[in-house]
């Protein structure tokens, strides 16, 4: 992970000369918290960095923080990661006025930096936060309107053969273009809209899908291309739980970003091998009753569902389902790992130990399930590098 290319300097005022030299580093000692938290802002991917706006909305510490006594907030927040990992107030005599000026002008060249909670943030199935129907034209034109720079819609194919922004199988529904959005359609707004500048992330729920998906963009790419247009081809991730897919992805598009998604139960001992022995059957069986008094569809979908164990099918599991799903006791296996640039994972299942491990092989971790309040804890707490919201209004 690249350093930040910036080195505040830390001069200590005259009272500080009067300390021993040993404290004489504190300065140096914060700056280097600080930087702790500016290498996870360093995790964004150059390509969403290249068509952010950080002048439209307020800096990274701002919205961490909250808006009222920022300066405050922020000198509360570090100050207690500070006490607590180096035990400065027990161990350091220093004047408390000193020890704030000092971390005081460490945050405030910080809170300079064009960074800001935005870029953290994508928002799930194109819901223009919230108030529109989900994978719609409409919820797509909302969020690049209220700002949002990062996009997720799912992609999937319809009875009459084309691609529709759809999460759930619609394989069985009749006339398709009366109820979805095709992702011709969602390719031409985007192109067309005045914003846009945004990262498109394509959730893609069933094969056949990307290879086709690859030759619209570059359609619609050299239909509208000017000095002005961002091209689509070279501003999208490709994500999914079907590891095949986005090994096909990475063939036909080398440096395009890759996302796996799965399920991590590293947490919950003794639930892989609890799914293992009940098999997809039983599952399905619990599922109907559930569906009962839910009156949802559970049972239905996991009928079309591929699932898999740390790698292994269950045995009556359907291979040719429409959608993947794949259940992991630790990490994903290396061969994964060192295709693609971010694994994902539920935000309610995401814990900083996982992040660390993942992080150590040198992939980054985007969450999905966050809202409000605990988009910040799983940025700054958990240390996850993007989140996946239903509601990306990060307002405090």
């Amino acid at each position: 992970m690249e350093k930040p290319n910036w080195k505040p300097s830390a001069k200590p005022s005259e009272k500080t000369s009067k300390i021993p030299s040993a404290l004489k580093n504190m300065s140096g000692v914060i700056v280097d918290e600080l930087v702790g938290v500016q290498k996870t802002i360093n995790k964004i991917p150059s390509a969403l960095k290249e068509v952010l706006s950080p002048g439209k909305v307020r800096t990274f510490f701002e919205k961490v923080f909250g808006k009222q006594n920022k300066v405050s907030s922020f000198l509360s927040l570090v100050t207690s990661t500070l006490a607590e990992k180096f035990e400065f107030l027990n161990k350091v005599k220093m004047p408390w006025d000193e020890f704030e000026n000092q971390l005081k002008t460490a945050a405030e060249k910080v809170s300079q930096l064009p960074f800001n909670l935005k870029e953290f943030i994508v928002a799930h199935r194109a819901l223009g936060y919230g108030r529109y129907k989900e994978n719609s034209k409409e919820a797509l034109m909302a969020a690049m309107r209220k700002g949002e720079k990062q996009i997720e819609i799912d992609l999937r194919r319809g009875i009459d053969g084309k691609i529709y922004l759809a999460h759930d199988s619609i394989k069985n529904v009749q006339n398709p273009q009366k109820h979805f959005t095709s992702l011709a359609e969602a390719l031409k707004t985007i192109a067309e809209d005045e914003n846009q500048d945004v990262v498109i992330f394509f959730d893609i729920k069933e094969k056949g899908i990307v290879d086709e998906m690859d030759k619209m963009i570059e359609g619609i790419d050299k239909k509208f291309k000017s000095k002005e247009y961002i091209p689509i081809a070279e501003k999208h991730f490709v994500m999914g739980f079907n590891f095949k897919t986005l090994k096909l992805a990475k063939k036909l598009r080398k440096n395009r970003p890759l996302i796996f998604c799965y399920i991590p139960v590293h947490s919950l001992k003794g639930f892989a091998e609890f799914i293992k022995r009940l098999g997809q059957r039983k599952m399905m069986g619990i599922c109907k009753v559930i569906d009962k008094f839910s009156g949802g569809h559970l049972a239905e979908d996991l009928s079309k569902t591929c699932v898999t164990v740390d790698g292994e099918k269950l045995d009556e599991t359907n291979e040719m389902g429409d959608t993947f799903l794949g259940i992991f006791t630790e990490l994903p296996s290396d061969e994964i790992l060192k295709t693609v640039n971010y694994i994902c994972v539920p935000a309610i299942l995401a814990g900083a130990e996982l992040v660390k491990k993942a992080h150590n092989k040198g992939v980054n971790v985007a969450v999905w399930g966050a809202s409000e309040s605990h988009i910040q804890k799983m940025i700054v707490e958990v240390g996850a590098d993007l989140v996946i919201s239903d509601k990306p209004d990060i307002d405090v």
